[in-house]
């Protein structure tokens, strides 16, 4: 996937056709940009690199070319589950890995797709496997959602030892031969899927499938808010997608925004 161009999207969906970049600064950036200029709904921008990539908390993305899945899709979704569609994502990154390399792997709140480890009834190992970041922008009457993920599909041998101890790639889960663009397909089916779900009213029905798959609950976390840290146990992700804390002395929290830190 070396060259600008475009190609289908798979059949069924939302996702017409997928754009493809060798470089970009941002795909987020670029879609919200196109979404700003009244791009329709299911754009699709796909890149070797970014230069300028974002994570989550501000937090800038490293990548080394050919080296990972960057993808960024356009939505204008129903403001009454767009808080959704982080989740959805999730599910649709664990659907599309699990179809590709025959692992399943688990979500930690609110997005991150993580492969666990270790012998059963242990504390696992979990390394990171994948992170999303959504972003909206515009109204409530015009509410757009541009998603993106960056998915390791095989790291560089001279990554970083911190970065390299806390994550995994896709390579190493399967023998099976596998190219980005079909990873891709896999992800925006299963991604196509939850949305109609949440389409047609079964946001219950995509948050149970998400309590299944999220490692975070039942587990004790920081968490890292703008006022400072909390302490305590996951016990729900509530009906908006927000998580629930129960701290030390039976207070719950409801947060929405900061991130979760597993404690053994």
């Amino acid at each position: 996937m070396s060259n600008d161009g475009e190609v289908k999207g798979p059949a069924g969906t939302r996702f017409l056709t997928i754009e493809v970049v060798e470089e970009t600064g941002s795909t987020n950036r670029d879609l919200l940009d196109a979404a700003s200029e009244g791009a329709p709904e299911g754009r699709v921008l796909v890149t070797d690199h970014q230069t300028a990539g974002r994570g989550r908390q501000g937090r800038t993305w490293h990548d080394q070319p050919g080296s990972s899945l960057l993808c960024s899709v356009l939505l204008r979704p129903d403001p009454a589950w767009a808080s959704l569609i982080p989740l959805a994502t999730g599910l649709a990154v664990v659907a599309g890995v699990a179809s590709t390399a025959g692992v399943t792997p688990v979500l930690k709140w609110p997005n991150d797709v993580l492969v666990q480890t270790g012998p059963s009834g242990t504390i696992p190992n979990e390394r990171k496997l994948c992170g999303i970041l959504a972003e909206a922008t515009g109204s409530a009457d015009a509410l757009v959602v541009v998603v993106g993920f960056g998915m390791n599909l095989r790291l560089p041998a001279d990554l970083p030892r911190d970065i390299a101890d806390r994550s995994v790639d896709l390579a190493s889960l399967t023998d099976h031969p596998f190219d980005r663009l079909g990873v891709l397909e896999s992800v925006l089916v299963a991604l196509e899927d939850r949305l109609a779900q949440l389409e047609q009213g079964g946001i219950d029905a995509l948050l149970e499938e998400y309590r299944a798959r999220c490692a975070s609950l039942g587990r004790r976390v920081r968490f890292e808010t703008p006022r400072g840290p909390l302490q305590g146990t996951v016990v729900d992700i509530d009906r908006s997608g927000a998580l629930v804390l129960e701290d030390p002395a039976g207070i719950r929290h409801v947060l929405t925004a900061g991130e979760a830190h597993h404690l053994p």
